[in-house]
């Protein structure tokens, strides 16, 4: 793969948006809005690395997926956004997600989840945990960059990108 290529992965729950309760009714998931700047810069990763290198990976179960892609299209990521409708993908386990992210070629992937990022340890290049969504996990691998808001997170990205121009 080429190394002036950065793919993006991020999770939804905690990151995109808050985290959802299953006990509480689909109605409420689907009218809860997006974390601050989430979906402006997700718009500006897509401008800057590219729909094809920006992707969504979410630990679900089978049932939630129609919500979340009606969640997703709620919020026009498909067609302002211009996020790609198949760089969407879901599993089952947290875990799955870095066999994902290995076959995808994630440069950087962005999680509320310590156990998440443990897995793509190898995998994944620059793994963020994003504190912004009321996560308070905390990580000690110093190659575990902690982020609070999306603002930074599209300031950790710029950087890099620029710095491969």
């Amino acid at each position: 793969m080429d190394k002036q290529i950065i793919r993006v992965g991020m999770d939804i729950g905690g990151v995109i948006r808050s985290k959802y309760s299953e006990s509480k009714p689909v109605k409420e998931y689907l009218a809860t809005s997006p974390l601050k700047n989430a979906i402006e810069v997700i718009k500006n990763i897509i401008e800057l690395c590219g729909a094809e290198n920006t992707f969504i990976i979410s630990k679900c179960p089978m049932y939630a997926e129609k919500v979340i892609k009606t969640w997703l299209d709620d919020q026009n990521f498909f067609t302002d956004i211009g996020f790609i409708r198949s760089n969407v993908h879901f599993c089952r386990e947290r875990t799955d997600k870095a066999k994902i992210a290995k076959q995808l070629g994630l440069t950087y992937f962005i999680d509320d989840r310590v156990e998440v990022l443990d897995a793509m340890r190898d995998i994944v290049s620059y793994r963020i945990l994003f504190t912004g969504g009321g996560n308070h996990e905390k990580s000690d691998d110093k190659t575990i960059i902690s982020i609070d808001s999306w603002d930074s997170i599209q300031d950790n990205i710029q950087k890099r990108y620029t710095n491969l121009k």
